[in-house]
């Protein structure tokens, strides 16, 4: 990893790198939904996708960037809301849908979403902490458990 990505995680765990990622990175970030890299993850490797969910009450597709943790043809997301005392939206939006779209690098796939199961809520969120230690600082300052979302192609689930 480079010098600035390792300033970024460093600056990531700071409740001030909170407020300003939850105002500004998804703004910088959206426009790059169909390419390979994006404003956050130039130069710091951090897996970057989109995901896009219906909302539950609109009915509108909502998109919004976050970091992954890829597990083979599945994709893992983080709930974090920056250490907010709340649930983003999303992750109620995800809860209510039976597909949402993901694009990684350009390259858009239809999944099926998921709460991780408890064994893997262990696995994923060590896993996370790799990509972005910050979210142990998130989750402190949530005061709430962090959902953790798979979603991953129908026929995953239909195996187990």
């Amino acid at each position: 990893m480079t010098l600035y990505g390792r300033v970024v995680r460093a600056l990531g765990r700071t409740r001030a790198f909170g407020w300003v990622g939850a105002r500004v990175l998804h703004r910088l970030d959206l426009p790059f939904r169909d390419r390979r890299h994006s404003v956050s993850s130039l130069g710091t490797g951090f897996p970057l996708c989109y995901l896009t969910v219906r909302g539950r009450r609109s009915g509108e597709a909502r998109t919004v960037p976050l970091l992954h943790v890829a597990d083979g043809e599945r994709v893992v997301v983080i709930a974090s809301n920056w250490g907010r005392a709340r649930h983003p939206d999303w992750a109620h939006n995800l809860d209510a849908a039976d597909e949402a779209t993901v694009t990684v690098a350009g390259k858009s796939r239809v999944l099926r979403p998921r709460r991780a199961q408890p064994d893997e809520h262990e696995r994923y969120w060590s896993q996370a902490l790799d990509v972005w230690p910050g979210y142990d600082g998130y989750r402190r300052r949530a005061g709430r458990e962090l959902r953790v979302f798979v979603l991953e192609p129908e026929e995953a689930q239909a195996g187990g």
